[in-house]
């Protein structure tokens, strides 16, 4: 119950309902196993690709492994795709995600939310060190959508509206472009005794809030 408080599945990547430049068109497409499945088919793929979910045993969110079995039973059952699931260690996953040992494949992971997005979109696709992150901005593709988002978004110094319009329209292209994704949002407890009857923190920040909300029984 306490991981319900605060859950959503609207936004996309970090953008989540309360990030500044969040906007309902950014939500996830509606649920259509038909359509996925054309689109596989269009796209020249059948069921003779197989890749492998990597994930672990999460501190702050316990159920990744259980994530990455009903995703694969979905994609087995609606599109025919075979996935293998592995589930390590932390550190381990990290370090080969680190190294680039995992091109092809799938990674399961937490992650926090953000308001302001500045610095995971900047790590994200404009850290020419950060050659395991979504985008490779050493490639010519990579610094072409790093560009395209530092004009978005990240070259601006402003505030108020126009910081939410920048980061708006950068969203869209992230999300246009299919580099990462978040099925789901949920609220991480900090901690809750007996003595608590409800909390109503606010949704998916990485620290403690709304302690006025807190009510004991």
């Amino acid at each position: 119950a306490l991981y319900g408080k605060g859950a959503t599945h609207e936004g996309h990547g970090w953008a989540t309902s309360n990030a500044l430049g969040y906007s309902s068109d950014l939500d996830g497409f509606p649920y259509d196993p038909d359509k996925a499945a054309a689109l596989w088919k269009s796209a020249g793929l059948d069921d003779s690709l197989t890749f492998k979910i990597w994930t672990w045993e999460a501190g702050a969110f316990p159920f990744l492994p259980q994530v990455a079995e009903l995703m694969a039973a979905d994609w087995k059952k609606n599109v025919g795709i075979s996935v293998d699931i592995e589930v390590g260690d932390q550190a381990a996953i990290k370090q080969q995600w680190n190294n680039r040992s995992l091109p092809g494949d799938m990674l399961i992971r937490d992650n926090e939310a953000r308001f302001d997005g500045t610095s995971i979109t900047t790590g994200h696709y404009c850290n020419h060190d950060a050659r395991w992150r979504v985008n490779e901005p050493e490639t010519a593709d990579g610094a072409a959508r790093c560009d395209k988002i530092k004009e978005m978004a990240l070259n601006h110094v402003v505030t108020g509206d126009e910081q939410w319009e920048n980061f708006n329209t950068a969203y869209k292209f992230i999300r246009d472009e299919s580099m990462h994704w978040g099925p789901f949002y949920a609220n991480v407890p900090w901690g809750a005794g007996p003595r608590i009857a409800d909390y109503k923190p606010w949704k998916l920040v990485p620290y403690f809030t709304a302690s006025w909300s807190i009510s004991l029984k």
